[in-house]
């Protein structure tokens, strides 16, 4: 599987831990979004997490809020139509919210 590693994005929770989100082939060779991240600020980076795979685009968002909740945006093609989607994350990807459609 090739790696292309497109548009990653990094947030900082309040704990110190590093957070990197970006774009990558999936096994099916579609891109996806996947999450990485950092307890000893980057010397050493956990495995990757798959947040979504077969996105549309690699274009994607994350924003870290105030209650280190991780809000994951992307798009997927759906009925021929490029849509918005979001998942959030509490535990670094162990367990994602239901993927809820933008609208």
């Amino acid at each position: 599987m090739a790696t292309v590693r497109a548009r990653t994005q990094t947030a900082t929770q309040s704990t110190g831990r590093f957070i990197s989100c970006y774009i990558d082939l999936d096994p099916s060779n579609t891109y996806g979004v996947f999450l990485m991240y950092s307890n000893d600020y980057g010397v050493t980076w956990s495995a990757p997490v798959t947040i979504q795979t077969g996105v549309a685009t690699t274009t994607f968002y994350i924003v870290n809020d105030s209650l280190d909740r991780l809000w994951i945006y992307y798009s997927k093609i759906v009925g021929g139509a490029i849509k918005l989607f979001y998942k959030t994350t509490i535990d670094l990807g162990v367990t994602l919210s239901a993927e809820v459609e933008v609208v």
